[in-house]
């Protein structure tokens, strides 16, 4: 498990990561009557591996980052921001290639980040799902 000092600074790692592309999307924005207005959303994961996750969108496409941790080593996991919740998951925002793999190093760690073509809507639900080698079954939620 994360230790929570640990886990603090891996979420604020990870927001000021993700802020850091929101301020250049928003620096972009020169409509004074319809400015974009960023999404932030953090999440920690439950499952069969532990993990947290974040998101930060801005206009019509949005920047995620996960990190995992207890998984066995070498194996290998895809991941998806999705709408909805745990209990009623919808689909999955952006292209399934918007998402790196996540590689699980020797210590049971990985991390990826991704670029998507999609938008994040403030009002809305989302979810991080984790899915094993065939893509199919969740080891993980958020």
């Amino acid at each position: 498990m994360f230790q929570n000092n640990a886990r603090v600074r891996r979420f604020a790692a990870l927001t000021v990561s993700l802020l850091g592309t929101t301020v250049a999307l928003s620096a972009c924005d020169d409509d004074p009557v319809d400015p974009i207005v960023p999404v932030e959303w953090l999440a920690e994961l439950a499952g069969d591996v532990d993990g947290i996750a974040a998101a930060s969108s801005a206009g019509s496409a949005f920047d995620a980052a996960i990190e995992i941790e207890g998984a066995e080593a070498d194996a290998v996991f895809t991941w998806a921001v999705a709408a909805g919740t745990c209990a009623t998951p919808g689909a999955r925002i952006g292209a399934a290639d918007d998402y790196p793999e996540l590689e699980v190093a020797q210590d049971g760690t990985a991390a990826a980040e991704a670029e998507v073509n999609g938008a994040l809507d403030e009002e809305d639900a989302y979810i991080v799902r984790v899915l094993d080698g065939s893509g199919e079954d969740p080891v993980a939620v958020a």
